[in-house]
């Protein structure tokens, strides 16, 4: 798919597409999952969601997409190292 959205002229979306790591099938829709803003901005535009599809079906597959907030996968890491500041803070130290 990558290399068609570079075929047709379409680098950033060529570029953003390359970034999704995690993506998953789910009722005939390809579901992409990022927990950064500009991507999910970027890919989850109606344009772009239509641009997607359609280098979908010229590849053979018949299938809807979306694209998926999800939580940064630190979510819980920064939530603890919070709580740490809360408890001890000037004395805590974070590298």
């Amino acid at each position: 798919m990558l290399t068609r959205l570079r075929e047709n002229g379409e680098p950033a979306l060529f570029v953003a597409c390359g970034e999704i790591g995690e993506t998953e099938l789910s009722d005939n829709t390809l579901v992409a999952k990022t927990d950064k803003d500009y991507l999910f901005n970027l890919i989850g535009s109606d344009e772009n969601k239509a641009i997607i599809r359609r280098t979908l079906r010229y590849l053979g597959f018949e299938l809807d997409f979306s694209i998926q907030k999800i939580a940064p996968q630190n979510a819980d890491a920064l939530d603890d190292i919070e709580s740490l500041k809360e408890k001890f803070g000037e004395n805590l130290i974070v590298e």
